[in-house]
């Protein structure tokens, strides 16, 4: 149970940063402690997709019920006593509540999980594409490294950034540097769809498509 608590504050981002630094220490030393957390993960997406699934079975069942079926199973003009009625209620009130609570938690793991991966793919991409220019542009200014920017700077940047590359004549060098860089500004912010619109503009603006198309579908 206290590793299911550890795993649960992880996962839902409520774990301070030494708490983290500690966990993923954990994880690289401890073989059976990443194998327990392993487990936890693929139970959590297969309540996801079970929740999922739940949903889209109950609907259609609900849709394709006649309001006979229906009355028949909510008991619709039986005659019971009003005392085991309540009674019924309230046990099936305390299961409901039971269900949305376990809904909940897993519906905020699966979306803190897809987050991470989300996040940790524009890294990627990131990482293996963007390669500082050490070179002055036509009007003498330097080109932005996104390399020694703190994220707070690069956020700052942006509106110039989107300036500079929405003012570039289409299919110049400059319209394909700063627009690059806006793309690669945006994977470091982790603002995937904002990179994959600034990549997309390139690719079908470019008269060689080619490396942009690539990272479109690395990102998709």
């Amino acid at each position: 149970m206290e590793e299911i608590d550890l795993f649960d504050k992880y996962i839902s981002d409520s774990m301070s940063e030494a708490d983290k630094n500690r966990f993923n220490e954990r994880l690289q030393s401890d073989e059976a402690f990443a194998a327990a957390f392993r487990t936890y993960l693929i139970t959590v997406r297969g309540i996801c997709r079970e929740a999922q699934e739940h949903d889209i079975e109950f609907g259609y069942a609900m849709k394709s019920m006649s309001k006979e079926r229906l009355k028949a199973i909510i008991g619709k003009g039986e005659e019971k006593p009003k005392r085991m009625r309540r009674r019924f209620l309230r046990e099936r009130v305390m299961w409901l509540s039971g269900v949305a609570a376990i809904l909940i938690v897993a519906a905020g793991a699966c979306w803190h999980l897809f987050t991470i991966q989300q996040n940790r793919l524009c890294d990627v991409v990131y990482e293996n594409a963007y390669q500082p220019l050490y070179e002055s542009r036509g009007d003498g200014e330097e080109y932005l490294d996104l390399n020694t920017l703190t994220l707070d700077r690069i956020e700052a940047e942006i509106p110039t950034l989107k300036s500079a590359f929405e003012a570039d004549e289409i299919n110049t060098q400059n319209w394909h540097i700063d627009g690059f860089t806006l793309a690669m500004a945006y994977l470091k912010l982790h603002r995937k769809q904002d990179a994959l619109a600034v990549l997309e503009q390139l690719a079908e603006g470019s008269g060689n498509q080619e490396e942009y198309v690539k990272l479109i579908r690395q990102l998709k």
